[in-house]
């Protein structure tokens, strides 16, 4: 017989109610767990912790929600648009990073080859270039 994997409020109120001598518990056709006859404060506990599994779950629900707005306006931030990631996030941010690092080393490079144009022709205009 194929029994689905009981959860562990399930699990809390089969054994309960089995290792206590109380009625069996009630099910529907697939094992879900419906009610204790005789349940006495297990009840009252069970209720509670499913009130604070369901306040964790929408707590985990808007932290990871937060989570990923974070990363998109980071992702935004780091490309200047508002776009789905092209590679992945991470890996866009690495080739921006490439892109500016190699358009920097080259800006650089142009502006070395500018000094030393004007450093040239202000020697030549004052007569001291010799070649």
């Amino acid at each position: 017989m194929n029994h689905p994997v009981e959860t562990p409020i399930e699990e809390l109120l089969r054994g309960s109610a089995m290792a206590d001598g109380w009625e069996t518990v009630s099910e529907r056709g697939e094992g879900v767990l419906l009610e204790v006859r005789h349940h006495g404060d297990l009840h009252d506990r069970a209720a509670d912790l499913i009130e604070s599994l369901r306040a964790d779950v929408a707590r985990f629900k808007e932290d990871h929600g937060q989570a990923c707005k974070t990363i998109a306006d980071m992702h935004a931030a780091a490309l200047g648009e508002v776009c789905g990631p092209v590679r992945g996030v991470v890996e866009d941010v690495a080739d921006l990073r490439e892109s500016f690092e190699k358009k920097s080393a080259e800006a650089y490079r142009a502006k070395v080859r500018a000094d030393k144009a004007e450093s040239d022709r202000d020697r030549f205009k004052a007569g001291e270039f010799n070649e």
